[in-house]
């Protein structure tokens, strides 16, 4: 059973003229975990960035209001892992033409967390396309620059058009995240929504692309563990892939490295 919590911490922007703050960037469960609380304590944050979406909550749903306020926003450029934003190697460039063979214009795209999915915006793998949609957990480096640059739309998304559907932003330099802040083009829903399969299929053309971390001669692919040893915990790698095959036009593309250690294993 799920685990109710007695008391929840979150952060949220002042409260807007008519009471509602904003969760900022990130939103993840947030909405149904302060429904479920039995006490909710909000940071009061004034530099924290307001998005749009179901990213809201009234000041009479939070019990205590706490003021903090850092000396300035911290909204640095890095990996959704929290890794520091590093040059890629250089065979991931292969990896990204690869895949660009197989997004058309007016895909809606997902991308995975990981070393392998995350480098591909910034090495060129949607240069070219129109209209490409975006609905996935979070923004990696380069996605809110394809969104001001006109690459990714969502014009022909089947659903939420014209919105970049995501529970997170993150990965985008300061000015990028400032530019997101208070922009109607980015959408922020309950990862619960947005990782239910039934609505990833209803995107047409709805493409997935993920990190596998081993592959077996018949196929199979491990994407939290190498042998016993568990590297991450599960995500919505499944539900993601399971959406793709359901949608129109869907595909699931899995990426992974043909070599390890520098080229030294594979």
């Amino acid at each position: 059973e799920p685990v109710i919590p007695d008391i929840l911490l979150t952060e949220v922007s002042p409260p807007d003229e008519k009471g509602f703050c904003s969760f900022g960037q990130s939103l993840w469960n947030k909405r149904q975990q302060v429904k479920e609380a039995k006490l909710v304590i909000a940071e009061v944050n004034e530099n924290l960035i307001r998005t749009f979406g179901d990213n809201f909550v009234h000041v009479s749903e939070l019990d205590y209001l706490v003021e903090h306020t850092p000396s300035s926003r911290q909204l640095g450029a890095g990996s959704l892992a929290g890794r520091k934003l590093e040059e890629p190697p250089p065979y991931l460039k292969r990896i990204a033409e690869n895949v660009s063979q197989l997004i058309k214009d007016g895909d809606t795209i997902q991308i995975g967390v990981g070393r392998t999915t995350e480098p591909l915006t910034r090495l060129g793998m949607l240069n070219g396309k129109n209209d490409i949609g975006y609905h996935s957990e979070a923004t990696p480096p380069g996605i809110i620059s394809l969104v001001r640059q006109g690459i990714i739309t969502g014009k022909r998304k089947t659903l939420n058009p014209g919105k970049v559907v995501v529970t997170s932003l993150g990965g985008g330099s300061r000015e990028e995240m400032e530019w997101a802040s208070n922009n109607p083009l980015f959408w922020l829903v309950d990862v619960g929504y947005l990782e239910d399969p039934r609505v990833i299929a209803a995107h047409d053309n709805m493409v997935t692309i993920n990190n596998a971390l081993t592959m077996d001669l018949t196929g199979q692919i491990t994407a939290e563990s190498v042998g016993p040893r568990v590297i991450s915990s599960a995500g919505g790698q499944i539900a993601f892939v399971v959406g793709a095959w359901l949608s129109k036009g869907g595909r699931a593309i899995t990426v992974l490295p043909s070599t390890a250690r520098d080229g030294t294993v594979s």
